[in-house]
């Protein structure tokens, strides 16, 4: 996370960052991995649909269809042991 908003702070033309931890835990949200991500935002079983994911895709495509999904609309910080998504 400290990485991400150093690259944000560099990608701002080196602006500092103000350190607010409450506006932080309200904007991100970490997740053990994509799929729980996703099945805490869409839910389970149809609503995958937005996905354009079927019973029988395999594990990796939906982790790729998931990051693409959350690439096209917010943010995603990804490191060993989990994700994080800015919320959306």
């Amino acid at each position: 996370m400290i990485e991400y908003l150093e690259q944000v702070e560099e990608d701002c033309g080196g602006e500092p960052i103000e350190f607010d931890r409450v506006a932080i835990r309200c904007d991100y949200s970490e997740y053990p991995s994509l799929q729980d991500w996703a099945a805490g935002y869409f839910g389970t079983g149809e609503s995958y649909a937005a996905l354009d994911i079927e019973a029988d895709t395999p594990s990796d495509e939906i982790d790729d269809k998931i990051r693409d999904y959350i690439h096209d609309h917010g943010h995603l910080i990804e490191f060993d042991g989990g994700v994080i998504v800015l919320s959306f």
